[in-house]
């Protein structure tokens, strides 16, 4: 029995890595896309309020999916960005 419960354990182990692994990259994207979209706000036509910027941040993969506005005004924001430090 004590063979048999540590063969199970290690067998359990392996696939619990990888779900969390696989759970890692998107909250990674979500927070890297997020964090580079509010350091990019002012680029967008959108009002530059603080409660717009932050919720606008954190919704931004529903938003993209769901607003074609949004994802416009999302993209240029991001891709305009590496162009405004290039002027400077």
């Amino acid at each position: 029995h004590a063979e048999g419960g540590a063969y199970e354990s290690v067998g359990r182990l392996g696939p619990n890595f990888g779900s969390s692994s696989a759970l890692f990259l998107p909250l990674a994207a979500w927070l890297a896309f997020g964090a580079r979209f509010y350091s990019s706000f002012s680029r967008t036509t959108f009002k530059p309020e603080v409660k717009n910027r932050v919720m606008f941040s954190l919704l931004w993969p529903v938003l993209v999916l769901t607003s074609s506005k949004f994802r416009k005004e999302f993209w240029k924001a991001l891709t305009n960005r590496q162009n405004d430090v290039d002027k400077s």
